[in-house]
This record gives C-alpha cells, sequence and structure tokens, in this order.
C-alpha cells in the first residue's frame, strides 16, 4: 500500500460513514487526513483521520489482523 492508495481507502471508509450518519464535512476531512509510511518501520503506514463526528461517538479503536489460511 502506498499512503496515496491508504488516503483513498480512508476516504473510501470516511464516505460511506457519512451514508450511516455518523460523521460530517467530507471537505474538511480530506483537507486535513494525513498518511504516511513510518520512517522507522517500512512496514506501518501512519494514518491520522480527522472525522467531524455526529453524536457522541467519541472515541474508536481499531485493529487489523493478518491470518493465513
Amino acid at each position: 500500500m502506498t499512503p496515496t492508495v491508504g488516503a483513498a481507502a480512508a476516504i473510501a471508509i470516511f464516505k460511506s460513514w457519512m451514508q450511516l450518519g455518523l460523521v460530517t464535512n467530507l471537505a474538511a476531512f480530506k483537507a486535513n487526513l494525513t498518511v504516511a509510511r513510518d520512517p522507522d518501520d517500512a512496514t506501518r503506514m501512519n494514518f491520522l483521520l480527522p472525522p467531524s463526528l455526529i453524536g457522541q461517538l467519541i472515541v474508536t479503536s481499531a485493529s487489523i489482523q493478518f491470518r493465513t489460511q
């Protein structure tokens, strides 16, 4: 994944959250989104996601796990 692909994925997820009524202001999200490869770990991509939340959603957490089949 490149930072450009990561940013596109984050924007796509943000758009799906907009359809669910969880977030607003796509233009501000795109303007303030930061995606960069970690300088110390080539396998890590750092995301700074600046959503404008709707309602009471304050803290979220995510874990991505890759598994072999």
